[in-house]
């Protein structure tokens, strides 16, 4: 009768345990995680880019994209108007910090978009076109998330033109949004 109960015991807490490891599994394939509350921006990133904005960087119209890339965020996501890259800026939900996400990225580097601390990165969703992101700090800790996907052209040559005008576009963003 013992060994039964010990035998329960130890079979529900490897239960237990296999939950909260497939759990942290998840969470860490998410993306980064907030580190505290996930109250989001109440900025609705599509009107941030007027026509100055989307003829600048030839853009089509903004489709509102919620809860991308994590749970609670808002974001845009536009199409250049040639279909060589896609284009996607929004924030994050309050509690995620630069130094958190930066550990998420194993070829994450720190930049500076006017004096903001900044982490580029690839997604490594190479069999999607190669991926650019940036993740820029606001004020109060807030985080911005720019990502440029680039696309197959006509041609089926993509450049890196758009990876590179990366921090000009969220420069742009966040100086015509005064943020």
């Amino acid at each position: 009768m013992i060994r039964r109960l010990v035998s329960y015991i130890a079979f529900c807490t490897l239960l237990a345990l296999a939950g909260c490891s497939a759990e942290s599994d998840q969470r860490r394939n998410e993306g980064p995680g907030p580190s505290g509350s996930v109250e989001a921006i109440p900025i609705d990133p599509c009107s941030l880019v007027d026509s100055v904005l989307r003829i600048s960087f030839p853009l089509g119209t903004g489709l509102p994209k919620p809860d991308v890339p994590v749970a609670g965020a808002r974001s845009c996501h536009w199409f250049s108007t040639d279909r060589e890259y896609s284009l996607v800026f929004g924030f994050f939900p309050a509690g995620y910090s630069i130094d958190e996400i930066s550990l998420r990225y194993a070829d994450a580097t720190f930049a500076d978009v006017d004096g903001r601390r900044a982490v580029q990165a690839s997604s490594g969703l190479d069999s999607l076109g190669p991926t650019c992101l940036l993740f820029t700090e606001l004020q109060a800790g807030r985080v911005a998330y720019t990502q440029v996907r680039l696309l197959d052209t006509p041609a089926g040559i993509a450049s890196k033109g758009p990876c590179l005008r990366i921090v000009d576009f969220t420069r742009a963003v966040l100086t015509s949004a005064n943020l």
